[in-house]
């Protein structure tokens, strides 16, 4: 029975090797053809980049509209908004109309004998000037559907409070936030947008790192929202000699500062660096005293706030920098 058996065994495989190599190797010969004639099509299937010849973050913005992936990048030795690669010259077409249909300059390319878009360029939120009251709202280069109405700033402006955040913290998130003064108080402007989803990302982001901040688009939001910010004077103190008891020309001022101890010919340099760290030029005092010379920064109404900014110097290299309470 065993035997028999594996006589059959060896007759299966002696008979069906032979029939197997014919079919195998047409099938491995077809398939190669297969792949011979599939492959180059792929690999020379052109692909269109539908690009706008402009790096304008508000431009951006508008662009996003129809392609929210669109980021800024380099191509050609110049800085563009990427509006997407496409495989069809019809699907690049239709991104180039849909833009035209808001205003937006698109062009197409194939990237024959040309680079790609590369290096993915960030594209910070920039900070526009405040307007007064006696001035006209903000005017830009948008197309109008994109414009607001008249008494609007224009934008979506992201504001934070001195009482909330110091400017070094709203930095890390917005490179480009400065300390603004209206209507005689100090407050935080973070960043400028012509869409409200990119404004709302922005206080997202705050929020996150424990900083409160408002969205404001109007004159009269701006000016109602500042009125309820806490007082934060913009003059310098005035400094007078300090006297045995210390004061250091600081103590008839019931807030705190924050003291770096300098030498007299360094005054001025050490003044300018802390303003270029983000101090504003206003709460900056430089006490050129015949014993114990130094810039001061502040007045701070709060003494978390101004070891906040002590951190920030000594981290920054300016050494020194200490807490003091004026009285």
């Amino acid at each position: 029975m065993s035997v028999t058996s594996m006589i059959i065994h060896k007759n299966y495989k002696l008979g069906t090797l032979p029939r197997l190599q014919t079919p195998l190797t047409l099938i491995l010969l077809l398939l190669g053809t297969c792949i011979t004639a599939i492959s180059p099509g792929f690999a020379q299937e052109e692909r269109y980049g539908v690009y706008v010849n402009s790096d304008s973050v508000f431009l951006l913005e508008v662009v996003q509209q129809v392609q929210p992936g669109a980021v800024i990048r380099r191509y050609r030795n110049r800085r563009i908004i990427d509006a997407g690669i496409y495989f069809r010259e019809s699907e690049a077409e239709r991104v180039v109309e849909d833009l035209q249909a808001v205003g937006v300059d698109a062009q197409i390319t194939d990237f024959e004998d040309e680079k790609e878009f590369t290096g993915i360029i960030t594209a910070f939120p920039p900070v526009v000037s405040l307007p007064t009251e006696e001035e006209e709202p903000i005017k830009t280069n948008i197309p109008p559907i994109y414009v607001f109405p008249e008494g609007s700033l224009g934008l979506y402006q992201v504001f934070v409070s001195l009482n909330d955040a110091a400017l070094f913290e709203v930095l890390k998130v917005a490179p480009y936030a400065e300390v603004k003064e209206y209507q005689g108080k100090l407050i935080i402007q973070a960043g400028s947008f012509l869409n409200l989803g990119n404004a709302q990302q922005l206080v997202d982001e705050l929020t996150w790192r424990g900083i409160s901040s408002e969205i404001i688009q109007s004159l009269r939001e701006l000016q109602l929202w500042v009125a309820i910010q806490p007082e934060i004077p913009t003059t310098q103190v005035t400094s007078t000699p300090a006297n045995p008891g210390g004061g250091y020309g600081l103590s008839q001022t019931n807030r705190y500062f924050v003291l770096i101890p300098t030498q007299p010919a360094d005054l001025n340099i050490v003044a300018n660096d802390v303003v270029a760290l983000g101090a504003p030029e206003q709460s900056v005092i430089v006490q050129d005293l015949e014993v114990d010379p130094f810039v001061a920064v502040g007045p701070f109404s709060s003494e978390t706030l101004a070891e906040e900014w002590e951190s920030y110097f000594i981290d920054a290299g300016i050494p020194g920098a200490q807490v003091y309470f004026g009285k």
